[in-house]
């Protein structure tokens, strides 16, 4: 059953220029929808709408934790705007 998730990653910053979430579409085939992100030299904090079958969406969570980026979830999957 389909399902979406609200999640904030925060990347470090040797992390930041790599495209992650891209190679997660590319070999999960989740669905990802960017609604917000901060990017410095320091840090990345995007906020992510993952949407899928729900064993993948959870592979997908593993698959930015297994490489060092922070996984947490949106209080009450909200995001605004």
């Amino acid at each position: 059953m389909p399902i979406t998730k609200r999640v904030y990653l925060t990347f470090p910053a040797n992390l930041i220029r790599e495209p992650l979430v891209c190679r997660m579409y590319d070999e999960l085939k989740v669905e990802f929808n960017l609604r917000t992100a901060s990017v410095t030299e320091e840090i990345g904090i995007i906020g992510l709408e993952l949407s899928g079958e729900a064993d993948r969406v959870e592979k997908a969570i593993d698959f930015f934790r297994e490489r060092g980026v922070r996984v947490e979830p949106i209080a009450l999957d909200v995001i605004a705007g």
